[in-house]
């Protein structure tokens, strides 16, 4: 169950870096980003391994996705805060 934790914590950012595949993004300093999600990664093992214990792998892909969720919201920060999008002037309303 750690496993399906780990990769849930992990989906919330692989789902960023996907919808930011055509646009600019600047990662502020990798470093701080690689360790940040490695730490939400393994707390979302540890969560759903040591305390939720979901009864499968399916509930536990869950699990692992809720932890990095409920941390920016408990924290009231965006779901990733090293990344920076860049907005076109155009989009830009008048």
């Amino acid at each position: 169950m750690f496993f399906w934790g780990c990769v849930g914590g992990l989906a919330p950012d692989v789902v960023l870096l996907y919808k930011f595949r055509h646009r600019k993004y600047e990662v502020y300093n990798w470093v701080q980003y690689g360790v940040a999600l490695l730490a939400i990664i393994l707390l979302a093992g540890l969560v759903t391994a040591g305390v939720v214990r979901p009864p499968d792998p399916f509930s536990a892909l869950y699990t692992g996705i809720t932890v990095p969720i409920m941390i920016s919201t408990f924290l009231g920060k965006d779901a990733n805060p090293f990344v920076h999008e860049e907005h076109d002037d155009q989009d830009a309303d008048p």
